[in-house]
């Protein structure tokens, strides 16, 4: 519904009068307006808008309020004045789009006045250009200040301070900063290297502002500041670490020996002082939690100090890492090793074992005789926790072990005195065996066997109290004490500690006891501001107090050796279930744990005493030779460290006497009772040394020496059997040694020569002629009979013996044409019982009468290796036979005449008639006669040193039987010597060969000069013909 009214109308029914209720002077008022309609309207009606249109002047600027206005426009644009940025103030008239507006200025007149004081519209710290909040110690802090609107020439000072130092407002001294027009801002730089390294504080920035025409804005106070940025000591980070106490250090690498002290030192960047440094100390191979090496700040070297003592337990490499903390900050900074990174920091100390063991005694005992071994005793000097094995050598031979024995303490622990307060006399433990002294004490013993315990340990005991009880301590003889001194940590002061620790650890040097002294710890992490365990957190002034006491501890212990210091860290925060019920002293867990931590250290320590080591064998010698042996003993510990010699040259010497049955020998050859044939004898000794000593052999045959030797082994050489000669003969060999004092040992063994097995004959010789008689044959005319006579020499030779043999006849005849027809000429061999049949054969010849001769032989063909040496042996002859042949003999029949007188045929008559007389047929036959006595004479000669063995009785029918004896033999043999008394045998003073020797003597060969002494003592000379001469 629109209701339109006239204008008119509303100029004339506006209303003149009523409230004035704006400032423009224009009267509101309230117009009545009814509505009508001509039709039923099914509503009610209301006015909810009315846009009634005016027409009004404005005046403005009349008290400031066209400033009141331009301000508000100011402030509600760009949030006043200071920050106004836009050119024009709009001038505006609102209202319906069916209203005119009209807004025009007159005589409009503007002064404008700078009253507008400088405003700071931004603070930036930065550091290297990077906006920060927090600045460390040696930053160079470039500070930053925007004014609004950028006013550049403004007079800007400033004052940067630490809240928690302020001592005087307002600052002594002001700073001036520059317009920096790159970054259109005020700007600074503090060098924060005028506070020491180790400050630290919130800074505070307050700036003064005054603009060129002397508007100002000024800090109201010391609150009135209007950024901070957070300045942090030099960062707690270390610069490297250096040590002492190692034999070498390499690199990062630090060598020592179990029980060496190594100090590691280190220094903190920029020369902090005020830091917390700890070393962990992790040994990989057990797993075990590291072992904490506290280093505090040691004001007389300049450097953070902290010892560590690594034990047997500890060989290998540890690992090492470095923490420094900042306990007011919370700061820390952690150094480890890094490979890519390398730091000039000791990461690693290898735990080496380098002590040797010491040799101290060897020796060796013949046990009964030889056989029965030695025994080898022997001791060194070790390291208590050295695993150290032996073994001795003999001449320089293989190791031997050598088992251990028994282990000599040189310093036993017998007594044990423990000194502390509340928690060292057992307070917490269920009972005394489970307290922290109750469990060392047993470990002790477990060690040692009987050791005495005097706790003189008392709740809140002190040094003072421990002093007091010094006779006590003394009269205990201690060897160990510890001390765990709770209640000085707790309540005496840093004085007592100064001045009476050095007297009592002083007084207890005196009884040789070896000190460990529990030193109270508190972990930094769990300092109250830093952090906290399931047991809650030390405050800070605790952890100074205790700090401050262990420095005191480790000046006192840095000059008595005879200190060790057991780090005890307070488990109160970190492990609450080790606490008693009453939560002040530990239960059964809690003293385990102190009771460990002691005994690491003693545990160490006392693997770093000396103690001897025995070990003892017997020792079988029977693969040993006699004689002078040297034994070296043979040291080694766990660590393959070889143990200092006991002497230059053999540790021990012994001599070894052989055993008595060392020497053998035995007789091959000649086996026992063997048959040897007479040909040179072989010999063959076999010898021994069972220790390869020199063997000396000495071989008698029939008590006579035939050969001597050095030798070991089988020794074989040949003697000639005519020394020995037929018969039975013993052989005894010897063995001696000059190299040890043993008995002799022998060898016997019997043998006989014997002639071998050969063929024996019977000969049976004869000669026989044969006539034969030829009638009717006609010779010289005549007719007659004619005789022819033949001759035969025939010997058969039976082989009567039990081998074969083999004959062969040898034939000479005198002359060329020989009459004779021998054979069988080719050698025959004859079996036993078996005959052979020579014979030589001639008949009457007119072309060979005469006297013939023949000289033939029967021999045996011997085997070629026969032990005489000869080719053959005389069988029978050689024999010298003569025959005459006659012409043919020719009868003529009676009777016959020829005309002439002559027989028939011409042919003279052999028989009556004859060319020669008869008295020179008688001559010519004598003359033929002494022809072949000269013949046999020469004959004679010839063989007179032959012995005839044809001579026999069974031959004297034989062809042999012509021959006349010699007129020149002697009845008695040539050499023989005759005496009145004497035996055929004895009768012989020569004797051509050794087969006419007599029997039962022996040879004796000297050089090249055989004699035989025959069994009277009577001594045989062997000539160069091979006969024997008696002397």
């Amino acid at each position: 519904l629109t209701i339109s009214i006239p204008q008119a109308l509303l100029q004339s029914n506006w209303p003149s009068q009523g409230t004035s209720s704006s400032s423009t002077g224009v009267d509101w008022g309230t117009l009545n307006i009814r509505a009508a309609s001509s039709t039923p309207y099914m509503s009610s009606f209301m006015m909810e808008l009315a846009a009634i249109p005016y027409e009004l002047t404005l005046g403005i600027g009349d008290n400031g309020s066209l400033v009141n206005a331009m301000t508000a426009h100011a402030t509600s644009i760009s949030g006043g004045w200071a920050t106004a940025d836009f050119p024009l103030f709009p001038l505006t008239a609102s209202g319906d789009a069916l209203d005119e507006h009209t807004v025009r200025l007159s005589n409009l007149n503007i002064t404008f006045i700078d009253d507008i004081a400088p405003s700071v519209a931004d603070v930036t710290f930065l550091v290297a250009g990077t906006e920060v909040t927090t600045a460390r110690f040696g930053d160079l802090v470039e500070i930053r200040v925007r004014v609004l609107v950028n006013e550049s020439d403004l007079l800007v000072n400033w004052h940067l301070e630490g809240l928690s130092t302020i001592s005087r407002w307002p600052p002594a001294s002001l700073g001036n900063m520059t317009w920096d027009t790159v970054h259109n801002a005020y700007t600074a730089v503090f060098d924060t290297t005028v506070f020491s390294v180790e400050y630290g504080d919130t800074m505070a920035l307050w700036i003064w502002l005054e603009d060129a025409v002397g508007n100002q804005r000024h800090p109201g106070g010391v609150g009135d500041w209007y950024d901070r940025v957070l300045l942090r000591p030099v960062y707690p980070g270390l610069i490297g670490s250096t040590t002492s106490g190692c034999m070498i250090t390499d690199g990062n690498v630090c060598q020592m020996e179990p029980g060496d002290i190594v100090t590691l030192y280190t220094e903190a960047e920029f020369g902090r002082t005020d830091l917390h440094v700890r070393a962990l100390v992790f040994n990989a191979s057990n797993n075990s939690a590291p072992f904490e090496v506290f280093m505090p700040w040691d004001s007389d070297t300049k450097e953070y100090r902290g010892s560590y003592t690594p034990w047997a337990s500890d060989l290998g490499f540890l690992r090492v890492e470095y923490i420094a903390i900042d306990p007011n900050l919370n700061e820390r900074s952690w150094h480890y090793w890094n490979p890519i990174e390398p730091q000039p920091f000791v990461f690693q100390i290898a735990v080496v074992d380098q002590t040797k063991p010491t040799e101290l005694s060897f020796s060796v005992h013949p046990q009964g005789v030889a056989a029965d071994g030695w025994r080898i005793n022997a001791s060194w000097l070790q390291q208590a926790s050295d695993s150290t094995n032996a073994t001795f050598t003999v001449d320089d031979g293989n190791p031997i072990a050598l088992p251990l024995t028994e282990r000599a303490e040189i310093s036993p622990v017998l007594s044990y005195v423990a000194l502390g307060s509340s928690t060292a006399a057992g307070t917490g433990a269920s009972d005394e065996n489970h307290s922290q002294v109750g469990l060392i004490h047993r470990a002790l013993e477990d060690e040692f066997g009987e050791v005495r315990l005097n706790n003189l340990s008392q709740g809140g005991g002190r040094v003072m109290d421990f002093r007091g009880k010094w006779g006590e301590i003394n009269s205990s003889n201690p060897d160990i004490v510890t001390i765990l001194p709770f209640s000085d940590y707790l309540s005496s002061d840093t004085s007592s500690w100064r001045t009476n620790y050095p007297k009592l650890l002083d007084d207890i040097a005196s009884t040789g006891a070896h000190v460990f002294f529990g030193e109270l710890r508190i972990d930094p992490d769990y300092i109250c501001h830093i952090g906290s365990g399931p047991g809650g957190c030390y405050s800070f002034y605790e952890f100074e107090a205790i700090s401050e006491k262990n420095a005191i501890l480790r000046d006192i212990v840095s000059t008595r050796p005879y200190v060790t210091i057991v780090p005890i860290i307070d488990s109160n925060a970190e492990h609450p279930e080790w606490f008693a019920d009453d939560g002040s002293h530990p239960n059964d867990l809690g003293h385990a744990h102190l009771a460990e931590l002691f005994l690491r250290e003693i545990r160490g320590w006392l693997g770093t005493r000396e103690l001897v080591q025995n070990a003892s064998v017997q020792f079988n010698t029977a693969g040993l030779l006699p004689g002078n042996h040297d034994l070296e003993l043979h040291v080694i510990d766990g660590s393959n460290n070889t143990a200092s010699d006991l002497a230059l040259g053999a540790d021990a010497s012994i001599y070894l006497e052989a055993d008595s049955d060392i020497l053998t020998v035995d007789i091959i050859h000649p086996t026992d009772s063997a048959l040897l044939e007479p040909r040179p004898v072989l010999f063959r000794v076999d010898t021994g040394c069972a220790i390869g000593c020199t063997v000396q052999l000495q071989v008698e045959v029939d008590g006579e020496l035939v050969h001597t030797a050095t030798t070991d082994g089988i020794l074989e050489w040949y003697e000639d059997w005519e020394q020995f000669g037929f018969g039975q003969h013993q052989v005894v060999a010897t063995v001696s040694t000059p190299d040890w004092v043993v008995p002799i040992r022998t060898a016997t063994s019997e043998f006989s020569i014997v002639e071998p097995p050969h063929p024996e004959w019977s000969t049976q010789c004869e000669s026989s002629e044969h006539t034969t008689s030829i009638d009717g044959i006609s010779r010289f005319g005549k007719m007659g009979r004619l005789s022819v006579t033949s001759h035969t020499q025939e010997c058969m030779v039976t082989n009567i013996g039990e081998v074969n043999g083999t004959l062969q006849f040898l034939g000479a005849p005198s002359d060329v044409e020989s009459p004779f027809d021998c054979g069988p000429s080719h050698p025959v061999e004859v079996v036993p019982l078996d005959s052979i049949r020579f014979e030589c054969y001639a008949e009457d010849n007119s072309s060979y009468s005469g006297i013939h001769v023949l000289i033939f032989e029967i021999v045996r063909v011997l085997p070629s290796n026969h032990w005489t040496g000869n080719a053959t042996e005389a069988v029978h002859g050689p024999v010298e036979y003569r025959l005459f042949l006659a012409d043919p003999l020719f009868v003529p029949y009676a009777g016959q005449t020829t005309d002439d007188g002559t027989g028939l045929g011409g042919e003279p008559d052999l028989e009556s008639s004859s060319d020669m007389p008869g008295p020179a047929k008688v001559a010519l036959f004598t003359l033929l006669l002494i022809l072949i006595g000269l013949l046999s004479l020469t004959g004679y000669n010839r063989w007179k040193d032959a012995q005839d063995p044809y001579t026999q009785p069974e031959h004297e029918q034989s062809l042999f039987s012509i021959e006349p004896p010699d007129p020149f033999e002697s009845p008695v043999d040539e050499d023989a010597e005759v005496t009145g008394d004497e035996s055929p045998e004895q009768e012989k003073k020569r004797v051509s060969s050794r087969l006419g020797l007599p029997d039962g003597g022996r040879f004796v060969k000297d050089g090249g000069t055989t004699t035989y002494i025959d069994a009277d003592g009577k001594q045989w000379l062997k000539d160069e013909d091979g006969g024997f001469t008696r002397l």
